[in-house]
């Protein structure tokens, strides 16, 4: 074959390509409506939709609404505000109530973990008080649990007048 015989024919099936789109174009943007034909659908085609296998547990509170016990308290305006707790008034306010042992207070308390900062020389431990996470520092007071200090791997506290140690 010849070069000029390849040339003519490579311009007329570009020119043929282009024609075919433009056409395709220009019928599409026509205002012409044709009829759409309705879909059949064949038999044995048919979507089944099974039941789900699995189920959600929805058992925690909603993180967005307010708890309830921080709006009750919000909205009461008469109440006694207890004294600092401390060796002498522990059990002045509860008149006979039992001291906490350890056992007890390692159900209202958890020790999570503790981060240290060397340069600063400060420990931040990360407990767990009544189900909820606080961060806290040394001499740092949690509702009713006052934190004296804290070590490598524990903590020390007070509660109720007297000192207990929680570790990991």
């Amino acid at each position: 074959m010849n070069n000029k015989y390849v040339k003519y024919f490579l311009i007329v099936a570009v020119i043929a390509v282009w024609a075919t789109i433009i056409y395709r174009i220009a019928g599409g943007l026509s205002s012409g409506t044709q009829p759409i034909p309705p879909s059949v659908v064949a038999s044995g085609n048919e979507l089944k939709i099974s039941s789900d296998t699995f189920a959600l547990n929805a058992d925690y509170p909603d993180p967005f609404l307010p708890d309830a016990d921080s709006a009750a308290t919000d909205t009461v305006t008469d109440r006694k505000v207890a004294p600092p707790l401390s060796a002498g008034n522990a059990n002045a306010a509860g008149g006979a109530s039992h001291p906490p042992t350890p056992e007890s207070v390692a159900g209202i308390i958890q020790l999570g973990g503790i981060i240290a900062n060397p340069q600063k020389r400060s420990r931040i431990a990360i407990i767990t008080l009544r189900g909820k996470e606080h961060l806290v520092r040394e001499k740092e007071r949690i509702e009713d649990i006052y934190i004296k200090s804290i070590g490598r791997d524990k903590i020390r506290i007070l509660y109720k007048g007297e000192i207990f140690t929680i570790g990991k």
